[in-house]
């Protein structure tokens, strides 16, 4: 299918002062979950993009007109988007061509301007209307200052230097350099409309026990459908100051009972949102394997405080639980709790 199919927008064509549609921005379309954009892998790379207004769009989402370059060795929080529009198809109603820089945080809340923690922020370019100019170059530091932030305990990028070289036979060309290498890493959640972000649309509920009276556990069985093979931490979405306890487990039995206890290390986080949480022993999960992963949360100042999302997904039956003691669970049918598995491979 074209790009047309992405969805569009009303805009003003400057030429003429008439009123059409125009393409959505990149970011948008993720937020809607009609596409994907390429994942940039590697510490140089050369990306080629075609416009919006020509791009092709696979039978898997993917489309070429979007790049993603991720800060984030695990590829949930920071990235960068990269796109390319030009005066063509419903883009004819723009005032010139150009490439568009976003930068983006995927598990912020929202897109409030008085917040240094935004879900999208363009990137100022000294082209026509904020547009990247040819040849120019932008040093993008990671922010590590975000809400829930924890520094990553091996190796990870700390700056993305970008180059726009301008377009060849139509299609933007950009030079991309990480400052640093890391490891292959990457991330398992359930909580997720089948898109790239975290559909900020999706109406988000809350389980648990009306006492605040804790601890309270939300139990998942996880089965590892990556090529990674190490659980190094877990984001964790709280509502507010908390302590969590991970436990991980072989599996729960059909009465509910965890078995053949792994791993169980607390932490105490602060604040309403999500909390990136690094184990100190990180946990072996290998390809096709299955843990049984609690999140326990006690000293909590809220009614109902685990987090979840009821329209997600598709995960296997009895595969969600819940317990007010971490001894019995109980299965919580759709109830899908929001954590996320950080995984990386084993270099040993």
């Amino acid at each position: 299918c074209r790009g047309s199919a992405t969805g569009r927008r009303s805009g003003r064509r400057a030429s003429d002062g008439v009123v059409g549609p125009q393409y959505m921005s990149g970011y948008a379309k993720l937020e809607t979950n009609l596409v994907r954009a390429l994942d940039v892998s590697g510490q140089d790379s050369e990306i080629s993009l075609d416009s919006t207004a020509t791009s092709e769009i696979t039978d898997d989402r993917l489309d070429s007109s979007l790049a993603r370059v991720w800060l984030d060795p695990y590829r949930v929080r920071e990235s960068v988007l990269l796109e390319y529009r030009d005066t063509q198809g419903y883009d004819s109603f723009l005032a010139n061509s150009g490439a568009i820089i976003t930068r983006t945080q995927s598990l912020a809340v929202g897109s409030n301007v008085a917040s240094e923690y935004r879900r999208a922020v363009l990137v100022g370019g000294q082209g026509n209307n904020g547009a990247q100019s040819d040849g120019e170059v932008q040093i993008l530091d990671a922010q590590d200052d975000t809400f829930g932030y924890a520094p990553n305990p091996t190796y990870a990028p700390s700056s993305l230097t970008l180059t726009y070289r301008g377009t060849d036979d139509g299609k933007a060309q950009f030079d991309s350099q990480l400052d640093q290498y890391s490891p292959p890493s990457g991330h398992l959640r359930y909580d997720l409309y089948s898109g790239d972000e975290d559909n900020y649309f999706a109406r988000q509920f809350y389980a648990g026990y009306i006492d605040r009276q804790g601890p309270v556990f939300a139990g998942t069985v996880y089965s590892n459908s990556t090529d990674f093979d190490v659980i190094d931490g877990l984001e964790i979405h709280t509502r507010g100051d908390a302590v969590v306890t991970l436990s991980f487990y072989k599996d729960v039995l059909e009465d509910g009972t965890p078995f053949d206890l792994i791993s169980e290390e607390s932490f105490t986080v602060e604040g309403k949102g999500w909390h990136r949480l690094y184990l100190q022993f990180p946990v072996e999960f290998r390809p096709n394997d299955r843990l049984f992963v609690v999140s326990g949360i006690s000293d909590y100042g809220e009614e109902y405080p685990l987090s979840m999302v009821k329209h997600a997904n598709e995960i296997p039956n009895n595969a969600t639980f819940i317990s007010s003691s971490g001894l019995t669970f109980f299965p919580s049918d759709n109830r899908l709790w929001r954590k996320i598995l950080l995984l990386s491979r084993n270099t040993d």
